[in-house]
């Protein structure tokens, strides 16, 4: 017997019959057999397997007989299968998972009965577990089976949501520093870390950039971590600021040829640089030893500075330069301050020439300036950053663009000099400054004026030097004068070329002597002694 879709089944009498007989066969009914009852026709779920049933016949006289048989019951349709959609949050570690139980719409059967109620005896889901690659919608399958074997399915969706932002583990700043750098990035700065179960879409710092003139400055800087699905955490972190200002720059370690003695510091507070030189003291003219901090300046312009200090006193020399590079045999100008009563500059024509250095007495003389107008380059000394006394001029051709910077040198190498410069300013041609050799008021140098000589050492007993730097490519006249003014050595240089020039004292005995040098309308006059 088959049980319909309602649980419910049938047989009869007729059914069970295999054949049932009388010897009287004849009578009212033919056969002989008047009736035949079965003791159970109807079935349901209860009963499916094997039921024993009695079949009772009667003849046409009364007469009765039983025999017994079996009618087997069958559940042989499938369940309902009733399914609904669910949603389900991925944890921290990009896991989730749902069940047969939560899809499960009110599956059933029409055989509510037997170890299971409702008569479905399991539900089974085609998948249970997710992760990252299954985040959105996801169609999966309810397979539900009643206690008899049969079974049905239905489809659902599963929605698979990741709503778990980001982990930061780390959000450091650190400094930012600067040595000619015009901006730095806060990526570079800041030690961020963040981790995602289902991966990191992007990271973004804000400001993204941390420029130079921020020096001095703590910056606050807002990282904003992003995952694959949208999902975010942000960490606030401060990124302090050092180095130099915009544009300079130092070259490590090395100066200019100060091998592990170059040391730069800046105080944007004060607006102060301070040099340290380590042993690096310049005793080869021809290559120069030096700390030493520089920025870019493209053709006409001029280096301010003012030297406030030089520590110890009276072992070293700070100042300014202009010059084609950092190596140390560039071509150059330059002018330091001891802070004590001397100056010295130090011009250098050629690549890798001699800079003979010459020695100014300048008392308090502590501010400094070198002016460029082309090949023309013009030095200043002044006591109050007010009035300025012309002190050099020199003929040197440059690259169109070259470095304006400040040095500390030794005066041996066995020393540590420290120098200190304030109101650092260096000026461009594009800042309107006019540079026609000007003086501090704006009008032009008289040419015959600038032109002036230097001349070492002094007392001297053998060989005398002059500078003659200024009169590159004019007529000069020199002459060495006795205490009487009578000349002993006189020479004619019709142009003058390469700088210093040497005289010859050997045959000259001790006493004060006198350099007279003409050129054009400008006649200069210095005294030296000559001591063997």
């Amino acid at each position: 017997i088959q049980l319909d879709q309602n649980g419910q089944g049938t047989t009869s009498a007729a059914a069970v019959d295999n054949g049932s007989n009388d010897a009287c066969p004849y009578g009212p009914v033919p056969g002989g057999i008047a009736s035949m009852a079965l003791s159970q026709t109807e079935f349901d779920c209860s009963h499916v397997g094997v039921n024993t049933v009695t079949l009772t016949v009667v003849d046409n006289y009364e007469n009765t007989s039983t025999c017994m048989a079996t009618a087997t019951v069958q559940d042989n349709v499938a369940p309902i299968a009733l399914c609904q959609n669910v949603t389900i949050q991925l944890d921290q570690n990009g896991q989730g998972t749902t069940s047969a139980a939560a899809v499960d719409n009110g599956s059933n059967d029409a055989c509510p009965y037997g170890p299971v109620p409702g008569g479905i005896a399991s539900l089974a889901l085609s998948q249970t577990a997710f992760d990252c690659s299954h985040v959105g919608s996801n169609s999966v399958t309810l397979t539900t089976t009643d206690i008899n074997g049969n079974s049905n399915s239905c489809l659902a969706t599963v929605t698979v949501q990741d709503n778990v932002a980001p982990a930061i583990s780390e959000c450091e700043g650190n400094f930012a520093v600067f040595n000619g750098q015009e901006e730095i990035t806060s990526a570079s700065v800041i030690d961020f870390s963040a981790t995602d179960a289902c991966g990191i879409q992007s990271t973004v710092y804000a400001p993204a950039i941390i420029t130079c003139d921020q020096l001095g400055q703590n910056v606050e800087v807002l990282v904003t971590v992003t995952d694959v699905n949208g999902n975010s955490n942000e960490c606030l972190t401060t990124v302090k600021t050092d180095g130099l200002p915009c544009g300079w720059m130092d070259f490590g370690e090395d100066g200019i040829g100060c091998e592990d003695g170059n040391e730069v510091d800046y105080n944007p507070v004060t607006e102060s640089f301070t040099l340290a030189s380590n042993g690096c003291a310049t005793t080869n003219f021809s290559q120069d030893d030096a700390a030493y901090v520089q920025t870019e300046l493209c053709g006409d312009g001029e280096i301010i500075a003012q030297v406030t200090d030089i520590d110890p006193l009276g072992q070293g020399w700070a100042g300014i330069t202009l010059r084609e590079s950092e190596a140390p045999g560039a071509k150059k100008v330059e002018l330091l301050s001891n802070l004590g009563n001397m100056l010295r500059r130090a011009i250098r024509t050629t690549t890798n020439g001699y800079a003979y250095p010459a020695q100014l007495f300048r008392p308090q003389a502590t501010w400094l300036k070198l002016v460029r107008t082309g090949n023309i380059f013009v030095g200043y000394a002044s006591i109050d950053g007010i009035n300025w006394q012309n002190v050099l001029v020199a003929n040197i051709p440059m690259n169109t663009c070259i470095q304006a910077g400040l040095l500390v040198t030794n005066y041996s190498n066995t020393t540590l000099v420290t120098g200190t410069f304030d109101n650092v300013t260096v000026n461009g041609a594009g800042s309107g400054l006019n540079l026609q050799l000007p003086d501090t008021e704006g009008e032009q140098v008289d040419q015959s004026e600038s032109l002036d000589f230097m001349l070492f050492p002094n007392p001297v007993k053998d060989q005398l030097y002059l500078d003659l730097i200024s009169y590159d490519g004019q007529e000069v006249s020199v002459e060495i004068l006795n205490q009487l003014g009578q000349p002993v050595i006189q020479r004619r240089y019709a142009p003058f070329g390469e700088s210093p020039v040497v005289f010859e004292l050997n045959e000259l005995s001790s006493g004060t002597y006198f350099v007279r040098l003409i050129s054009g309308n400008s006649e200069k006059v210095k005294k030296f002694l000559i001591v063997k």
